[in-house]
């Protein structure tokens, strides 16, 4: 009882503690939140409370992202999200994917953002409050526009707006028409991103939510810019200087004393510009060089200039203009008959290039069929040819009284029974080049279990190859290795075993590119002594063995076990 009473005491400190840390986040206070953060951490830890220490590194990287400490924010958001993945708290888990992806937006790694708002996208059920999830639909859209993919950022805004509209947040419809506006912006479709700015100012003089104004009043305000609406611009961005003294924040009066200075450049009134400049540079803009002073001092001149010679150089700019034309129609005209001609040479050319392309390609494909039905037919008859040869084998053996001769001719048969599966695999198959060895090993365990009357069900097979088609070259050998050992494990392994086992596994190597044969029984196991060194299966394994340029390990583990390893290059 003193245990339990001591662990709850901890844990009402620790929420005393975390709580308290949200206050200080809420006055700006981040160094007492932060202090108060660590002591609920260093206690979590003293008591092996991990939900409080991933509720207190969650709430750390939020004071480190707000004190401009990314590097730290972005490890202790790290280390939440894995304690929240081995506690499988997915409630939680929705919540810290998203500050992940706003930790990452700071760093501007736009494509880590995108990762972790997906995360918590596809854990949305868990997260309780319609606002949160408006804000992930919200950051998931601006980063696909960061990334240029705008037609997913505009489906992402817009069931931010469905959602927004269904639960009538009337503020989160308004902020996503500014993001469906900065899309269109960013598109350079400025008259509807004008139409959506307007909607959101709609809003927020309503709500008279002087910030939101403000941003509302820049972003319109740029967009007539591009459109070279210059009063409108100018209009907009005097309303937004005079909310500035309510509670905006440095960056967007910065951005007003930007966009006025390039609207009275672009209008020619150079004191303006160059006021809201130095007020733009004051707030801490980019440095002014002396390029950028020269340039101001320039257009201001031209501009004075320009006025007095307007009236006595327009007639002679009309004048050279309708030379100009003349010339350029001229020259179009010459143009377009030689370009006229050039295409029609080329096509031609490219027509007749195509044509003996086609012919040659449909010779080659005829003469390739030709070739592949004749592999097929030789493939056919060979396997028809070692079907003969092994019935032939098999009634000399019926005629055999003597077990060893007999026994030779059977083993010869199962030789040539399975040369000539191999044969009715290549010419079945589509591939005359390779066959699919996991079908041919299969097929020829059936074959010999049934011969030896053994069930299918006692052999098991594990093929594991990237690539289950295996060259013809390679593949013949190893089926003549495999069928030698399953014939032994029949012959041999299994005369006193109640419940016989045979293991086929053929296995990859990525790394070094080489393949492993294991070929195992639970039978009485071999005694490698009392093999003879005449014996005639062994010597047809090694010989395969040797063509393969392999290695072979002949071992007991519970009955016989053959290793064989290769070099296997697709």
């Amino acid at each position: 009882d003193a245990g339990k009473k001591a662990e709850l005491d901890s844990r009402f400190m620790i929420g005393i503690y975390l709580t308290r840390g949200n206050v200080y986040m809420q006055m700006k206070d981040v160094d007492r939140a932060t202090d108060d953060y660590e002591a609920g951490y260093t206690l979590a830890e003293k008591t092996n409370d991990d939900i409080s220490k991933q509720r207190a590194l969650a709430a750390l990287s939020a004071a480190s992202r707000m004190a401009g400490d990314k590097v730290a924010s972005l490890d202790q958001i790290l280390r939440s999200i894995k304690m929240a993945e081995r506690l499988q708290d997915k409630t939680a888990l929705a919540s810290l994917y998203l500050s992940a992806g706003n930790t990452y937006t700071t760093l501007n790694n736009t494509g880590e953002s995108l990762a972790y708002y997906k995360k918590a996208f596809l854990l949305q059920q868990y997260i309780s409050q319609p606002v949160v999830r408006m804000s992930v639909l919200g950051n998931i859209s601006r980063c696909f526009m960061r990334l240029k993919e705008y037609d997913s950022a505009i489906a992402y805004s817009t069931l931010r707006l469905n959602m927004a509209t269904a639960v009538k947040d009337s503020m989160a419809v308004a902020a996503t028409h500014i993001d469906l506006g900065d899309i269109a912006t960013a598109k350079a479709d400025h008259r509807q991103a004008i139409d959506y700015y307007q909607r959101a100012l709609t809003t927020y003089v309503q709500k008279k939510q002087a910030p939101e104004m403000t941003r509302v009043y820049n972003a319109l305000a740029s967009a007539n810019l591009q459109i070279r609406q210059f009063k409108k611009a100018e209009d907009y961005l005097l309303k937004s200087y005079a909310l500035q003294s309510r509670a905006v924040d440095k960056g967007s009066k910065r951005y007003t004393d930007y966009l006025l200075s390039k609207v009275y450049e672009e209008t020619g009134e150079m004191d303006n510009a160059r006021r809201f400049r130095n007020e733009y540079l004051a707030l801490g803009g980019e440095a002014i060089n002396a390029e950028t002073e020269l340039k101001i001092n320039r257009l201001q001149a031209d501009y004075e200039i320009s006025k007095r010679e307007d009236a006595l150089a327009l007639a002679a700019k009309e004048q050279q203009l309708k030379e100009l034309q003349l010339q350029e129609t001229r020259l179009r005209l010459w143009g377009t008959i030689a370009l006229t001609g050039f295409v029609l040479i080329l096509a031609a050319i490219l027509y007749r290039s195509y044509r003996q392309k086609v012919k040659t390609a449909s010779a080659l494909q005829q003469k390739n069929e030709r070739i592949e039905t004749l592999m097929r037919e030789l493939h056919h008859r060979v396997k028809n040819n070692l079907q003969v040869i092994g019935s032939v084998l098999n009634l000399q053996s019926l005629k055999l009284t003597d077990s060893n001769a007999r026994s030779a001719i059977e083993e010869g048969k199962a030789r040539v029974e399975a040369m000539s599966l191999l044969h009715q695999k290549m010419y079945m198959d589509d591939n005359l080049r390779a066959i699919n060895i996991e079908e041919y090993i299969t097929s020829l365990t059936r074959m010999l279990a049934h011969s030896f009357g053994y069930d299918q069900s006692i052999v098991q097979t594990h093929i594991q190859l990237s690539s289950k088609n295996m060259d013809v070259d390679l593949a013949t050998p190893l089926a003549l290795i495999i069928n030698e050992l399953i014939t032994n494990a029949f012959k041999h392994a299994f005369q006193q075993v109640d419940k016989p086992v045979l293991t086929i596994e053929l296995t990859e190597n990525k790394t070094d590119q080489r393949v492993s044969l294991k070929v195992s029984d639970n039978g009485k196991g071999i005694n490698l002594s009392a093999v003879s060194p005449s014996s005639f299966g062994l010597k047809l394994i090694r010989t395969f063995v040797q063509q393969l340029g392999a290695t072979m390990d002949i071992s007991n583990n519970k009955g016989s076990v053959f290793n064989i390893s290769f070099n296997y290059a697709q």
